[in-house]
């Protein structure tokens, strides 16, 4: 999503039942390259799909702004 400092921002949604923190410590152990670490995460009751079963990732990034409260 836009961040007004970086320019992007990589935002984590998920579903289940873990919490927020635990979930962000997880990813924290990945070894992950510092721009793919999300800088927010939101649990959601479904990541968006297509009606093939793949990835939504125009309806994530809607439902991530609307989360965020930033506008498209």
């Amino acid at each position: 999503i836009p961040d007004a400092k970086k320019g992007e921002a990589v935002v984590l949604l998920f579903e289940g039942e873990r919490e927020i923190d635990e979930v962000l410590s997880q990813v924290g152990t990945l070894n992950l390259n510092p721009l793919f670490l999300p800088s927010q995460a939101y649990k959601v009751d479904a990541i968006p799909v297509l009606g093939t079963g793949k990835a939504d990732f125009k309806g994530a990034k809607k439902m991530a702004l609307s989360l965020n409260g930033a506008e498209q």
